[in-house]
């Protein structure tokens, strides 16, 4: 994910010197729709750091394709809508404020949810064990009748 945005900071940084404004393009992905684009690529590029991109890739699934195909868009008007909104670095700021932010929020849910999730199977090794002597004290039971 730093690489990611180590990238987008760089075009970031190099557009932002030109003097020139980048003319909007006939194509330009909604401010919105741009975000989620963004998160997911985020999201993309830290599964590429991780044990998972392994199963995409040997399944023949290209993350980065899916998401241009989801949003309905090519690499092309992605990177002429970034090169655009990389223009305007305040605006372009924002955009990523709100992607972290997202990624945050959804960290936290995530944590939450492996939280009850482990919480759960605590239970159930607890409930496993409880059924477990029982089981074993209802066995020692059956063998002391049977040696009377």
């Amino acid at each position: 994910m730093k690489k990611y945005f180590l990238l987008l900071s760089g075009f970031f940084i190099l557009f932002s010197c030109e003097e020139k404004i980048i003319d909007k393009p006939d194509n330009l992905i909604e401010k919105d729709v741009m975000v989620d684009v963004m998160y997911d690529l985020a999201l993309i590029q830290a599964l590429r750091g991780s044990n998972n991109q392994v199963i995409l890739d040997s399944n023949g699934i290209d993350a980065t394709t899916y998401v241009y195909k989801k949003y309905k868009i090519d690499s092309l008007q992605f990177a002429q809508s970034n090169r655009y909104y990389a223009s305007d670095v305040k605006s372009y700021n924002r955009m990523f404020n709100r992607v972290n932010q997202r990624i945050v929020d959804n960290k936290a849910v995530a944590d939450s949810l492996e939280k009850k999730q482990n919480a759960s199977k605590e239970k159930v090794k607890k409930l496993d064990s409880v059924g477990k002597s029982k089981k074993v004290q209802e066995t020692v039971n059956k063998i002391k009748e049977a040696n009377k």
